[in-house]
């Protein structure tokens, strides 16, 4: 019976933990940002083969200096970004993003649900601070083979002061993971692998660039 009521107990704190993991690995020191994620993917826009069911998936990244990345372009994606983009599970993305964020190259580790639509807003808070004043935030574009779109190492902190207000438009990359070439392609694992590049293919590119915007981060300095 103890022995039961120890497993009870502990499936309760996984299960606690991984319902709160944002406040967990939030800082409580720091310079504060509103974020907002404003989506621009409608039919209207990108009306090539547009999906039904469009969405984004969980929002994650980080904060932090310039010694780490979430990802390179022309590099391979980790199983994490592989796995985010293919699937839009957040694991073990997650966890690669906090060996940076417990060491001392990350501050903030961020997740958020992401807009149920393709044209849905979504906001939420982040910490920075002069040691970590770069953020690189991610979603999957759902559904999708393996699209992803985001920021990358956005600099906050510009001319010895924090930016106040600063919109940014999504860049949308290819993970090189899988070779399906529509939004409801049936998965077809690229082997080998290929390294993470900018989209520009059709649907959702126009043989040169994503254009219009797929989305924008706006980040605005809080007190």
């Amino acid at each position: 019976m103890k022995n039961f009521i120890t497993f009870i107990v502990l499936i309760s704190l996984i299960f606690f933990c991984s319902s709160c993991k944002d406040d967990l690995y939030t800082p409580k020191i720091g310079t504060k940002y509103k974020v907002i994620f404003e989506g621009k993917w409608t039919e209207d826009n990108f009306p090539n083969d547009f999906p039904s069911n469009d969405h984004f998936s969980e929002i994650i990244g980080m904060t932090h200096n310039s010694n780490v990345s979430l990802f390179q372009e022309a590099n391979f994606a980790s199983e994490g970004m592989e796995n985010m983009a293919e699937t839009g599970d957040i694991f073990p993305l997650d966890e690669e993003i906090l060996d940076v964020v417990l060491g001392d190259d990350g501050f903030d580790y961020v997740v958020n649900d992401g807009p149920k639509r393709g044209n849905g807003d979504k906001s939420f808070t982040l910490f920075v601070e002069e040691e970590h004043s770069l953020v690189s935030l991610v979603t999957m574009i759902a559904p999708s083979p393996d699209w992803f779109c985001g920021v990358k190492d956005v600099e906050l902190f510009r001319n010895g002061d924090w930016a106040f207000e600063l919109k940014v438009p999504l860049r949308v990359w290819d993970a090189g993971t899988d070779s399906g070439t529509t939004y409801n392609s049936d998965d077809q694992d690229t082997n080998p692998a290929e390294p993470i590049q900018l989209l520009s293919a059709p649907p959702l590119g126009n043989g040169l660039e994503v254009d219009p915007v797929i989305g924008y981060f706006t980040f605005k300095l809080r007190d």
